[in-house]
């Protein structure tokens, strides 16, 4: 609300003032918030009134990492769903991102997902986004940990 009350103000949000509110809502345990910004975002540079090139990566990190924090049973569809969606914006998954949604599946208590499955299907995602050469993907300790969290 206050960036669209801003926006009537003539004071035009860009793309670090949605982080920072997505930070908020994250901060505040909010996933559904962070990414309802993000989406906001999302429309307004679709809709030209923010630049295209200025919104990336640590978006949806953000967004990501909110839903991975969140007990909701939803959470880890709804990382799984922004993942795509980053990948749709031409937005390359790094590290954090794939971490997170692993997280997410880890915690999951959600009978419907087989979260190790999926957590395997991310990690060779990685593995083959980093043998490509995107050397932003490479997997570390959290994500070695992150999937033995999903065995258990």
């Amino acid at each position: 609300r206050w960036l669209e009350h801003q926006e009537g103000e003539d004071i035009h949000p860009d793309a670090s003032s949605y982080l920072n509110v997505m930070l908020a809502w994250k901060g505040a345990g909010n996933p559904t918030r962070c990414e309802s910004t993000l989406r906001h975002l999302l429309k307004k540079v679709k809709d030209g009134a923010i630049e295209e090139g200025s919104f990336g990566r640590s978006h949806f990190n953000v967004a990501i990492a909110a839903w991975a924090q969140s007990d909701l049973p939803k959470a880890p569809n709804k990382a799984l769903t922004l993942l795509g969606r980053m990948r749709k914006y031409g937005v390359s998954p790094d590290t954090v991102s794939y971490n997170s949604v692993i997280h997410a599946l880890g915690r999951s208590k959600n009978t419907n997902i087989d979260a190790l499955k999926e957590a395997m299907r991310l990690f060779s995602q990685m593995i083959v986004q980093w043998k490509a050469g995107d050397t932003s993907s490479i997997p570390d300790d959290i994500t070695f940990n992150s999937i033995l969290v999903a065995c258990a």
